[in-house]
């Protein structure tokens, strides 16, 4: 009986030895993982003025937890600050260098890139004018329905600037299917002047 119960109480010590060895291994993990995340920060996040975030690509974040946040987000509701936001992006510095290698010649056809131009090259805070006379090359030779639906947006673009020019009250214009914000009627003046020179010039020429 006495040597039932010396093992017995091996056994719990046993298995009180080893639950320690399990929670200070587990406290050694969370603490690493925590630094790991300090010396690696999540990407910049911009916050729309609908509440929706969007990554470093201008793309819709849903469902995030404040532990995905980081302590790095960028909020903004102004149109300025979302398009130096999509400027400094990984994709547009692609798109970029994508423009640059079809006018230099060493290019290969990369619809992602394609896609990215389309959705932003109307926008000179994005796309600087040598940019945007490269892309007006790339698009002579873009397949027929792809250029077509593209020069339909530039249409539909300039209904939109006439109507946001008479309503000078309203500082919100719709990028990315959310509304942001002008800084001030210059700034919203100056911002639909330039993106319709943009749009009569694709339309124009082709």
């Amino acid at each position: 009986m006495a040597k039932k119960i010396n093992e017995s109480k091996k056994e719990e010590k046993s298995t009180k030895i080893m639950t320690s060895k399990k929670n200070k291994k587990k406290k050694k993990n969370k603490k690493s993982k925590k630094n790991k995340q300090k010396d690696n920060p999540k990407k910049t996040m911009f916050k729309g003025l609908n509440g929706t975030e969007y990554d470093e690509e201008g793309n819709p974040k849903e469902n995030i937890s404040d532990s995905e946040e980081g302590n790095d987000e960028f909020t903004s509701l102004f149109i300025n600050d979302y398009l130096a936001h999509i400027k400094v992006s990984n994709k547009t510095t692609k798109a970029k260098k994508y423009l640059e290698d079809f006018k230099s010649k060493k290019w290969k056809f990369n619809k992602n890139m394609q896609i990215q131009l389309l959705k932003y090259i109307l926008y000179d805070q994005i796309f600087e004018k040598e940019y945007f006379e490269i892309f007006q090359q790339y698009l002579v030779n873009m397949f027929k329905t792809t250029k077509n639906s593209f020069i339909k947006k530039c249409e539909d673009y300039i209904e939109i600037i006439k109507k946001s020019n008479e309503d000078e009250g309203n500082l919100n214009f719709k990028i990315d299917s959310h509304e942001l914000k002008f800084q001030n009627i210059e700034n919203k003046k100056l911002f639909l002047l330039n993106l319709n020179k943009r749009c009569t010039d694709i339309i124009e020429n082709n």
